[in-house]
C-alpha cells in the first residue's frame, strides 16, 4: 500500500511530499527521503502501545494508572519531563502538571533557556520558514549545522522560486562547511 504527499513529522520543515509504503510491517520511504525520515520510519513497529508497565513488567492499565495517582499525590514537588510528544500530548502534561503542582522540564530544555537568554540580551526577531522561502532576497547560513535538524533546508527553502521576489535570491555559506553535507546544487 503506498500512500502520497504525507508529511513529515520530524523536523521543522514539515516536508508535505513524502511517498511512503507499508511493506513487511514496516513503513518506507519513496520520495522525500532525508537523515532524519530515514532513520525514524526505519525505526521497527512497535505492535503493543497499549499495555501498562510497572517495574518493567505488564500490568492493568487501571492499577498502572492508580499507582502513578497515589505517586504523584504523595510527591512533595513532581517533575514531568521528557515530553517527546505531539500537541495534545503536552497538553495533556501540562494540565497534570497543573493538577499535581507538578514542574515541567523539556527533554530540550538547555536550547529553551538559550534561546530565552539571547532574547533577554539582545532582542530575537523570527520568520516563518515559509517567509524565507517565498520573500528572503539574501540567505546567509553559517556552518552546516542547519542540515543536523532539517536536512532538507536547501530542497524546500532555498532551491523553489520566491513567489514574491523581482530579483534573485543570493546565497551566501560562511564559516566551516562540511562538503558532506553540501546541498544539491
Amino acid at each position: 500500500m503506498q500512500q502520497k504527499n504525507i508529511t513529515c513529522p520530524f523536523c521543522g520543515l514539515a516536508c508535505d511530499d513524502l511517498t511512503i509504503s507499508f511493506r513487511h510491517n514496516q513503513l518506507a520511504i519513496e520520495r522525500g527521503q532525508c537523515n532524519l525520515n530515514r532513520k525514524a520510519f526505519s525505526r521497527p513497529r512497535q505492535v503493543d502501545t497499549d499495555t501498562a508497565m510497572l517495574r518493567g513488567k505488564p500490568s492493568p492499565l487501571e492499577t498502572a494508572t492508580d499507582k502513578a495517582a497515589n505517586l504523584l499525590n504523595s510527591a512533595a514537588s513532581p517533575l514531568i519531563g521528557g515530553l517527546v510528544t505531539d500537541v495534545n500530548g503536552a497538553r495533556a502534561a501540562m494540565a497534570l502538571a497543573d493538577a499535581s503542582g507538578a514542574v515541567i522540564d523539556h527533554q530540550d530544555s538547555n536550547a529553551v533557556f538559550r534561546n530565552t537568554r539571547v532574547l533577554q540580551d539582545s532582542g530575537w526577531m523570527t520568520t516563518t520558514l515559509t517567509e524565507v522561502r517565498n520573500r528572503a532576497d539574501l540567505v546567509i547560513v553559517i556552518g552546516t549545522a542547519i542540515l543536523d535538524d532539517h536536512p532538507r533546508f536547501f530542497e524546500r527553502i532555498l532551491q523553489p522560486k520566491p513567489r514574491f521576489l523581482k530579483k534573485d535570491r543570493q546565497l551566501v555559506l560562511l564559516g566551516p562547511w562540511d562538503r558532506r553535507k553540501s546541498p544539491a546544487r
